[in-house]
């Protein structure tokens, strides 16, 4: 995929996600109080911290599928909040910018292919056949799931599922990229490939945001550490 082929950026790139000071609770529950950070292009970074710590509901404010109750979140210098994830042109544009790999790879694979479901993507853009091609084919090359493009997604394991949803996601060339446990239920193999392309990723200058209780993981993206308490607190940020 064309966009793979770019430049790794300077230190200097512009932030993709911005974070001040940004509480939301589930109901009474809370689940981030007072978080602020900010992700740039051309970096990876890695949200750690006890289960419960409001990792994943990071993940999902960033992409609009919940919005902050205080505070400001900002993709690509973009506000997000109920007014204009209300508006369908802004929600359309967020989540061609911001691609979500779920921990659990099934709610999001319902196509009878893996080359339908890498597809899909592409298509509800409006991008042309020859187009859609191009961009499934990369992807399925770079996952190396090549193979599989035309079992269908139930009959896969759990590691075959999650790179299938990975090539899903980056066909549409997001600028971040969301990873809730990215390696969970990988083989070695499965998160060789996944680490090999998440480097090429973040080298072409687009931007990983992931969270992860795994160590070695951190380490071979040379990802910077966001680190979380159990009071739903950024007590620490490399």
């Amino acid at each position: 995929m064309g966009s793979l082929d770019a430049a790794a950026q300077v230190p200097s790139s512009p932030a993709v996600l911005e974070m001040d000071d940004v509480s939301f609770a589930y109901g009474e529950r809370p689940a981030l109080d007072g978080v602020s950070f900010a992700v740039r292009r051309g970096e990876a970074v890695a949200l750690v911290g006890p289960n419960g710590c409001g990792k994943s509901t990071v993940l999902r404010l960033c992409v609009g599928l919940d919005v902050p109750d205080a505070g400001t979140l900002r993709v690509a210098g973009e506000r997000v909040d109920a007014q204009s994830m209300a508006d369908a042109g802004f929600a359309k544009r967020l989540r061609q910018r911001v691609g979500f790999v779920f921990q659990d790879s099934d709610v999001q694979l319902f196509c009878p292919t893996v080359r339908d479901e890498v597809a899909f993507g592409p298509r509800q853009m409006g991008l042309s056949e020859d187009e859609v091609a191009q961009r499934t084919n990369d992807c399925l090359a770079l996952l190396g799931i090549e193979e599989l493009a035309d079992r269908a997604p139930y009959q896969l394991s759990g590691g075959e599922k999650k790179r299938v949803s990975v090539a899903c996601v980056v066909s549409l060339a997001p600028d971040l990229l969301l990873l809730d446990e990215p390696t969970n239920a990988l083989d070695e193999d499965g998160e060789r490939r996944v680490v090999a392309f998440l480097r090429a990723y973040v080298a072409a200058g687009h931007a990983v945001l992931m969270t992860t209780h795994h160590r070695d993981l951190v380490e071979a993206l040379g990802a910077r550490v966001v680190r979380m308490d159990a009071q739903h607190h950024v007590v620490a940020a490399d």
